[in-house]
This record gives C-alpha cells, structure tokens and sequence, in this order.
C-alpha cells in the first residue's frame, strides 16, 4: 500500500481490523531477511491502544526511514497469535517538495 502524503501535515493510519485481547503488543517496522527493523516511537511518533500509527508531522526523514526499511508493517503479537499487516510505503504528493 502506497499512501500520498504531503511533508508538515499529520498522518495516522490503522493496524487491520482486530479484536481486543488482553496482552496485546503493537510494532510498526519490518523484516528483512534476518534483519528486525523497528520504526521507533519519538516526539513526534506515537502507537495508540489499538495499534494505530500516528506522526505529528511528517518529514522527509520519516519517508526516508520508511523506504530504508521497504516499507513498515503493523506487528500483531499476542499469548495465542501473531499478526502482520500489508506492507505501508509513503510517497509525497508533490515530488519537488523540500523539507525535513
């Protein structure tokens, strides 16, 4: 999933569909190879209850972050399962649009 975002503004985007058990631990990052990358949370990057991402802002920092690592997934892991979503790319809506 390639979602068009601008530099400056919010994005916030969902874990897929899931029911609330006790336990349950979200990540956002991906696999590559034997590689664990994590999109690690900051001041401007938090995970709600419910697994869904939110950035205060984007920067090109973050898209540059997300590309390094292919793309993010949302990481489901709970006592009795584990899941994983479709694999999260940001592109910006305007190519020539500078910022960080």
């Amino acid at each position: 999933m390639v979602k068009k975002v601008n530099l400056g503004e919010p994005f916030s985007y969902d874990c897929p569909p899931h029911e609330y058990s006790y336990g349950v631990v979200y990540n956002w990052g991906n696999v590559d190879g034997n590689a664990q990358h994590t999109f690690t949370r900051n001041e401007r990057r938090s995970i709600s209850s419910n697994g869904t991402l939110f950035i205060m802002y984007l920067t090109q920092d973050d898209i540059d972050e997300i590309e390094r690592y292919k793309g993010i997934t949302c990481t489901i892991s709970g006592a009795n399962f584990f899941r994983r979503s479709g694999t999260l790319r940001l592109e910006k809506i305007d190519k020539d649009q500078q910022g960080n």
